[in-house]
């Protein structure tokens, strides 16, 4: 017997019944693939994305799942908010540098020393941030020359307020209300209030008659919307 048919010997044909299982797997991976692709199309997938993302690199969409990116800084991306350094409002020729201010002894807020300066008030908001950024002002001096605020009386409906950050980012603010209040009214503190989700300016200062020993006996209230 010569090495050919040694060999032969050897490697025996396949048999049929595994040729059959070969034959079946054969046909059951297209099938099972065209089964898959309509079960997808009826789920209203796309499968020509599908592919493309797939070999484009990209996430894709598979079964309907979301593939929407969420930073992991997400809840770390709210704007960094600061104390106000000045204020402007150019209808009116008004720019003053703000100083920080809160409520004496007697509980009653502040006024900065320097009559051409504003005051921030410590306990309300800051630019941009959403609650009541409050600014008061003196009218006039001592000796009854203009002050910081002097010409306050002259804002109107939509004139803009503009308030600088230490950072130099200046915040726009829209004139809405202007009005006077007794400083005997019980309800005058009502406009120290913040406002749901919203951020608003109050400017403060005087206003109305003045009265000999106590000084004038209203007090002139601007409040705007930030734009």
């Amino acid at each position: 017997m010569n090495e050919e048919q040694n060999t032969e010997s050897m490697n025996p044909p396949m048999s049929t019944p595994k040729r059959l299982f070969g034959l079946s797997i054969a046909l059951l991976v297209p099938a099972a693939s065209i089964i898959i692709s309509i079960l997808l199309v009826s789920r209203g997938v796309n499968i020509t994305k599908v592919v493309s993302d797939r070999f484009n690199g990209q996430p894709g969409e598979l079964l309907g799942e979301s593939t929407e990116k969420v930073s992991v800084f997400e809840n770390k991306l709210e704007p960094i908010l600061t104390t106000p350094t000045s204020i402007e409002i150019k209808a009116v020729g008004i720019r003053a540098d703000l100083v920080p201010v809160n409520v004496d002894s007697d509980g009653v807020m502040e006024t900065p020393k320097n009559w051409y300066q504003a005051g921030w008030f410590v306990q309300g908001g800051v630019p941009g941030e959403n609650r009541n950024l409050i600014i008061n002002g003196h009218y006039d001096t001592n000796t009854g020359a203009p002050a910081a605020f002097y010409n306050l009386q002259g804002v109107q409906f939509g004139d803009v307020i503009e308030v600088k950050d230490k950072y130099g980012r200046i915040f726009n603010y829209k004139v809405i209300e202007l009005s006077y209040l007794d400083i005997k009214d019980p309800s005058r503190l009502d406009v120290l209030e913040d406002e749901d989700s919203k951020s608003t300016l109050t400017l403060i200062t005087c206003g109305g008659v003045y009265l000999q020993g106590s000084g004038y006996d209203k007090r002139l209230v601007v409040r705007a919307e930030l734009l």
